[in-house]
């Protein structure tokens, strides 16, 4: 798998598809899962594979089957994989793959079977407010866990929106679990903001104030008395993560060809193209041909005829021959005319 994702088929749709089958495959997700079984290796095969399946997820690529799979088999055995060899690390990593399977995942059929599983945890994590709670002493918060579920909770949920509000009794108690949980939030934070650089490493430092805000922000949409489902964030950890990018596919569409570049002069250098001149393209005027020949030809002799007798009348008034008098209007330069 290390070489399927490193190589080019992750950079195309289809490439990545077929990857996330081959990791559907190894991971046996469609049978039965014990996580005893083999000493914890059915743990490690499934979370591994889908290591390799996480980058490959997108708004075209959904994860829908493995994110089904985590509510129905891994969330439910979640306390026994906490008594494996590193058990502790094994349900915190389960948690982050489903929060992060869940930002993929596509229609549910059966959407609260699901849901309700995520919520089970969730309650788990965010305990009631006791009846005489001191304020100032909060239990130990797991911030990173009840982010995890809060966010694969706020994504899928609003594929069935009437969860919470069909049983009012449910919505209260959630609700009181949200405004106690939210308290400790708000006193880690102004812990944080106190304790500043002291103990926290440098990705800690980037990573509690988003885990805050996140954590804040959904909250506040599931606090509504009809919960809404509308704010959009990134998880925490996922800020240090790099984001696979798809290479542009190739068009359909034929592309223009380009005119070549010939090299024909002596010096190795395109020839330029002379400017036209100002006169150059206009066309000259051609008499009209076909039937409309003959008007213009007699157009012609019409003329000539009326020019010769003008010269014939001015001749006599001149007493002058009409042959000598055209002969002179023939020729150029004369400015007298040739006496009888």
């Amino acid at each position: 798998m290390p070489y399927l994702t490193a190589s080019k088929l992750t950079k195309t749709i289809a490439g990545q598809q077929e990857l996330v089958n081959l990791v559907d495959e190894k991971a046996e997700i469609d049978g039965s899962f014990d996580p005893l079984e083999e000493n914890g290796q059915n743990v490690n095969r499934v979370m591994m594979c889908v290591d390799f399946a996480l980058p490959l997820f997108n708004a075209n690529v959904e994860s829908t089957k493995f994110t089904k799979f985590y509510c129905d088999q891994i969330l439910p055995n979640y306390y026994a994989i906490g008594t494996l060899k590193e058990g502790s690390t094994l349900q915190y990593h389960a948690l982050k793959q489903l929060a992060e399977l869940s930002t993929h995942c596509g229609k549910l059929e059966n959407p609260s079977l699901h849901v309700v599983q995520i919520f089970d945890k969730l309650k788990h994590f965010m305990p009631l407010p006791p009846e005489d709670a001191d304020l100032e002493k909060m239990p130990n918060l797991d911030l990173t866990s009840v982010e995890c579920l809060l966010y694969a909770f706020h994504r899928l949920a609003r594929q069935c929106p009437d969860f919470l509000t069909a049983d009012p009794a449910v919505l209260k108690d959630f609700r009181a679990r949200l405004t106690y949980f939210s308290i400790g939030v708000c006193g880690c934070k102004r812990s944080l903001e106190k304790h500043s650089g002291k103990k926290l490493n440098e990705d800690q430092q980037k990573i509690a104030p988003a885990l805050f805000e996140n954590i804040s922000s959904l909250i506040n949409d599931l606090y509504y008395t009809v919960p809404i489902y509308e704010c959009k964030i990134q998880l925490s950890f996922k800020s240090l993560t790099k984001k696979i990018q798809l290479s542009p596919e190739k068009s359909s569409v034929p592309q223009k060809r380009h005119t070549p570049i010939h090299f024909e002069s002596s010096n190795g250098s395109a020839p330029k193209n002379a400017r036209p001149s100002k006169g150059e393209g206009i066309k000259l005027y051609a008499p009209p041909s076909g039937k409309f020949s003959n008007n213009f030809q007699s157009y012609g002799e019409t003329t000539l005829h009326a020019i010769h007798s003008c010269v014939t009348q001015e001749a006599r008034e001149t007493h002058c021959s009409p042959a000598s008098s055209q002969e002179g209007f023939e020729t150029t330069g004369s400015s007298s005319y040739i006496a009888d």
